[in-house]
């Protein structure tokens, strides 16, 4: 081999060899980058490192973005920003509803604080102000990553009518930008009772006769807060009542049905007539045993029947066996007969 040829060999040689070098030095690898500033939204950015002279004891690696997409630093299932709403229940009427408001800021580390500011905005239908409809704004507070705000307290006045599906919304705006939202529905119920009415109100009852009374609680605003029966203590001055509201008239005169709730009583007046009897002549029947004569003690028997109607005391009767021609003794006897009851005398 001439000279010139060996020259050449080993210059393509070298050649070959700086490719490969060059080739191996640019081996791209998959990998993150975090920036110690990555912005509000608490972002990555997703990086491919290439490595530069691997074999130089003071190589370097440079980083490049492959992609400029952003995504929220968070634990899984965990909100970014979070806010917290509470408010002591139930909700009444025509008082005063502290609602306590945490946020939380679940960015990561090292995101920058958030200048926030908090809105609530409380449906006029379910609340009274000096503002209508009411709309409460926070001054601006700074939260840091990881940390929470609170409790900020907002003070609202409720109407003094019982609300279904009342609404209260909360928002943190940053830079004119929703930062979260939260949002709470609720019912509006009615205040402590301030009158109780017992119906019917008033009532003329026959002895033994029964009464079924209803009452009704209100608040202060005429809110109904309940009309079951068995929500009020019941009692009464004449005659007695059940724990349903129903009332037996077993005692004659004038009183009163007492209905209570929450420690408020509501009456109605009872009337209860006196009992009433219906005296009947009572029916007597005789019975003569005549298997042996002359007619001996014990075999002549008298059957008394109280036919008295209506609500009686107990009859007294003589009864005196007249047979002509013959004498009987006792002649006469006493009983006392219940109404609808049967005695038998025997003489």
């Amino acid at each position: 081999m001439d000279m010139n040829v060996r020259k050449n060999l080993f210059v393509w040689i070298g050649i070959v060899a700086l490719i490969t070098l060059f080739v191996l030095s640019e081996t791209d690898v998959a990998g993150t980058v975090f920036g110690k500033s990555v912005g509000k939204g608490g972002v990555q950015h997703s990086y491919v490192i290439r490595r530069t002279t691997p074999h130089h004891p003071s190589h370097h690696v440079t980083a490049r973005p492959v992609s400029e997409t952003k995504r929220p630093i968070s634990l899984p299932d965990v909100d970014p920003h979070q806010i917290v709403v509470y408010y002591d229940a139930p909700v009444r009427v025509n008082s005063t509803l502290d609602v306590r408001v945490w946020v939380t800021n679940n960015e990561d580390e090292y995101s920058d604080p958030a200048h926030v500011v908090l809105y609530a905005y409380a449906s006029p239908e379910c609340f009274i102000n000096v503002t209508d409809p009411l709309v409460y704004t926070s001054s601006e507070f700074v939260i840091y990553p990881g940390s929470s705000v609170g409790p900020i307290t907002i003070h609202l006045f409720t109407v003094n009518e019982t609300r279904e599906t009342c609404r209260l919304n909360f928002t943190v705006m940053e830079d004119n930008e929703t930062w979260a939202e939260e949002s709470r529905v609720f019912d509006i119920v009615p205040g402590h009772a301030a009158t109780v009415t017992v119906i019917p109100s008033s009532v003329n009852l026959e002895y033994n006769d029964t009464q079924d009374f209803v009452a009704v609680a209100n608040d202060a605003f005429g809110n109904m807060i309940t009309s079951d029966p068995e929500d009020f203590v019941w009692s009464t001055s004449l005659g007695y009542i059940y724990p349903n509201g129903t009332y037996l008239g077993n005692e004659s005169g004038e009183g009163y049905v007492y209905a209570t709730y929450e420690d408020v009583t509501g009456n109605a007046s009872v009337t209860v007539a006196e009992p009433v009897c219906i005296r009947t002549a009572p029916t007597v029947a005789l019975y003569v045993n005549d298997t042996f004569m002359p007619l001996q003690e014990g075999q002549l028997t008298v059957e008394v029947r109280n036919n008295d109607e209506g609500y009686c005391t107990p009859a007294i009767y003589t009864v005196t066996p007249y047979a002509e021609g013959w004498t009987v003794d006792p002649a006469s006897e006493t009983v006392v007969v219940d109404e609808g009851g049967t005695v038998n005398v025997t003489f």
